[in-house]
């Protein structure tokens, strides 16, 4: 991921026609490799702040660090469309809107929910519309029964 502050350094620069100072800046390189690279890295941080799926890495992490979490349950067909809010409550526990709850190691290695995120259910990096939970397809289950 891209370094936010030098990004917005690179942004300032151009403002200010400031070129020396520019992070991105090179007197080996054509101005414009520059401005390349600055919308490049710009891109990849506007992209990274997309609402989408969370990885089982972001997941895991967002169980331990984070103080909210929008959750989505591939069963639940309420009008909600099985998307649940949770809240931490005191580090214990995570409080789900829908009277559920998830313990922050519930996704860690070997630990009895990690066979099911992505399947059954899984978390969004931000609250995501009806039409991205329905065109987001879920994990196939490879498992053979």
């Amino acid at each position: 991921m891209p370094d936010r502050e030098k990004v917005m350094r690179g942004f300032e620069c151009c403002l200010r026609n400031d070129h020396k100072k520019c992070p991105y800046y090179s007197a080996d390189i054509l101005d414009t490799t520059c401005y390349t690279r600055l919308h490049t890295d710009a891109l990849a941080l506007l992209k990274g702040e997309e609402t989408r799926v969370m990885t089982m890495e972001e997941a895991r992490e967002t169980l331990h660090t984070a103080d909210f979490l929008y959750c989505e349950d591939k069963n639940d067909d309420t009008m909600a469309g099985g998307l649940t809010r949770g809240v931490l409550n005191d580090r214990d526990y995570w409080d789900l809107s829908n009277g559920e709850y998830m313990m922050p190691d519930c996704l860690d290695e070997g630990v009895y929910l990690e066979a099911g995120y992505g399947k059954y259910f899984r978390f969004w990096t931000a609250k995501p519309s009806p039409e991205q939970m329905r065109d987001t397809k879920w994990e196939e289950d490879n498992e053979t029964v």
